[in-house]
């Protein structure tokens, strides 16, 4: 579920996730863009019960949480709805993420109590019904499961057992094999299937095809191939066992099942390293937030433990964002990742932002504005390079819990950025420089950020300002944003 999809950053993790294979729920106040290829709700996120009855009906693995009232000048006009949109909007969607217990796990979400499941500790193999493992000591417990970073079926260590009760979710039978192999679990429930290209993924049971699918199931029988050896794996379809049928049980075969001691009213989630098909760790919240938050730093480059010293009201807001996660994590144990980006610029971005204004001024020669005299400094950088840290911070479970500066680690003026714009668009732009646009805005705001935080995690810029600058200007182009009057 991603949250501001309508907006820029909010549109391209959007399509940057199905692009890679993700089913993907988008959310906003604003009417869906017409090549937004995503699922898509028009939702007041300031709606407590319809942000809570949304999130209970699609049950997301994770929630990437963008939108906001981000226009600094909107935010000092009107705090009041500033607060209201981005605090209290931000407050329902985490509450209703917790309630739904928003998370990711290898055999996520949820199987009963009776679902038999290979473990190992030492030596010692054996098939364990999932429901004798809550409350167990797991220390050496390992369970055998797909490692998605290899593609191999493997022993995992279990980090934890979740048991929680089934609530409004509904079960569901997979038969698999020419025998009498099954297992019962939620619609959410995730199993590892062949898909039409070839690659091995995670399906959830609501999505599978009977007939169709092929299922790499628990007992681990085959081997499966690498997901980046996607011509053997087009070979090697044997390795899989058949989906036959997938049935949704009615009440009465749920009153059977706890007649026969198979289920105790309870589902169960096992929890292990790499858990993931793509993105990964119990990370299901990521608050994107901005530098703003530490306002004029007193020291550079900023580093994510440095003091915060907001000074609008955006500021303030993004702020109180945070808190509010931490007070989740602590108080109902939301696992949730922060990311803190600087100036993001390129497609789909508003055309009233700062690069999309001065590209079209330099492309038709006009004078480009600076306020304030252009002295604020900043790391302005491409999408693409907000979207690889992403990629990064989803797929670590160091990540959890953690804020992460994201930028180059380089910096530059206003004045500056607009003058490499034109000397890269060949533009013969003048520079006019102009007062700042309200009194909270005359100290120029100097901040760029270190990044050696998430550099731990293989970060490193893959698009550098001017090939992002000639990307956004070509997505302009295309989009007749360039035009005389547009």
């Amino acid at each position: 579920m991603v949250t501001g999809s309508a907006g820029f950053i909010g549109f391209n993790v959007a399509m940057f996730l199905r692009s890679h294979g993700f089913e993907v729920v988008g959310v906003d106040s604003a009417v869906k863009p017409e090549d937004l290829n995503v699922e898509y709700y028009k939702l007041d996120l300031t709606k407590r019960q319809d942000v809570v009855s949304l999130v209970e009906e699609q049950r997301p693995d994770y929630v990437l949480h963008y939108a906001a009232i981000t226009t600094l000048s909107s935010t000092i006009q009107d705090p009041y709805s500033a607060f209201l949109v981005n605090d209290f909007g931000t407050l329902n969607l985490i509450d209703a993420s917790a309630k739904v217990g928003v998370s990711r796990f290898v055999y996520a979400s949820s199987v009963i109590g009776s679902t038999r499941v290979p473990v190992r500790i030492g030596s010692y193999e054996r098939q364990t019904p999932i429901g004798l493992l809550y409350g167990a000591r797991l220390s050496g417990l390992e369970v055998k499961s797909v490692d998605p970073t290899t593609g191999q079926v493997t022993y995992l260590p279990v980090r934890s057992v979740i048991r929680h009760r089934l609530g409004a979710k509904k079960l569901f039978r997979i038969w698999y094999g020419r025998g009498e192999d099954n297992v019962v679990a939620t619609e959410d429930h995730s199993i590892f299937v062949v898909s039409d290209e070839g690659f091995l993924r995670e399906r959830a049971v609501r999505d599978v095809r009977p007939g169709a699918d092929l299922l790499f199931p628990l007992s681990g029988q085959g081997e499966a191939i690498s997901p980046r050896e996607g011509a053997l794996l087009k070979t090697s379809l044997s390795q899989g066992v058949e989906i036959t049928e997938v049935e949704m049980l009615d009440q009465e075969e749920i009153k059977l099942l706890k007649k026969d001691g198979d289920y105790d009213g309870y589902v169960y989630d096992l929890s292990v390293p790499r858990s993931e098909a793509f993105f990964g760790g119990d990370s299901p919240i990521l608050l994107h937030n901005s530098s703003n938050v530490y306002g004029v730093p007193r020291s550079l480059p900023v580093r994510e433990e440095d003091r915060f010293a907001p000074r609008v009201p955006y500021d303030h807001t993004k702020v109180v964002g945070e808190y509010m996660l931490s007070a989740y994590a602590n108080a109902r144990g939301l696992k949730y990742s922060i990311t803190r980006s600087w100036l993001i610029f390129g497609e789909h971005d508003k055309p009233n932002r700062a690069v999309p204004i001065f590209i079209r001024k330099a492309v038709h020669d006009e004078p480009i504005t600076l306020f304030n005299g252009g002295r604020d400094v900043d790391d302005p950088y491409h999408v693409s390079n907000y979207l690889h840290a992403l990629e990064l911070i989803l797929g670590s479970e160091n990540a959890i819990g953690q804020a992460y500066n994201v930028g180059t680690g380089t910096h530059m003026s206003t004045a500056e950025m607009a003058r490499q714009i034109v000397e890269v668009l060949g533009s013969h732009s003048t520079l006019v420089d102009a007062p700042p646009r309200s009194e909270l805005e005359r100290e120029p705001k100097i901040s760029y950020p270190s990044v050696e935080k998430i550099r731990s995690l293989g970060y490193s810029p893959i698009t550098s300002f001017r090939e992002g600058i000639l990307r956004t200007k070509d997505w302009m182009e295309k989009k007749g944003m360039l035009r005389t009057g547009s």
